[in-house]
């Protein structure tokens, strides 16, 4: 997490609680630092109405920008991405993956996933 000292109370220490989801869009490639582990996020409750979604898997990662996001990693993804590197190793690695529509008849995305360093 980013510590700054704050300009405005003396003393006082900054830090980030939340950043912005990283959204996706279909074939759009991008190019991601992971910043920490992938975890299940907290249990959102469901609308009136709405059935009741599982916790998703997240991490945080750096875009190319320099910018902080949370990810959302579709067990696709989470799948490419551990097989290759076991045991949260993964972590300070960067990868440009593009996510492509979803098939016909298919409830899931698929991913093209390259590791940059």
């Amino acid at each position: 997490m980013a510590i700054s000292k704050s300009a405005n109370i003396p003393g006082s220490a900054r830090r980030t609680l939340t950043v912005p989801v990283l959204k996706q869009q279909d074939e759009k490639e991008y190019v991601v630092k992971i910043l920490d582990k992938m975890r299940l996020s907290k249990a959102v409750n469901a609308a009136e109405g709405k059935k009741q979604m599982d916790p998703a898997t997240i991490c945080t990662v750096e875009t190319e920008d320099g910018r902080r996001h949370t990810l959302i990693v579709n067990k696709v993804l989470e799948g490419v991405i551990t097989e290759e590197f076991p045991n949260e190793t993964y972590v300070g690695h960067t990868f440009a993956f593009t996510r492509h529509e979803k098939a016909i008849g298919k409830r899931y995305h698929t991913y093209s996933v390259d590791v940059l360093s």
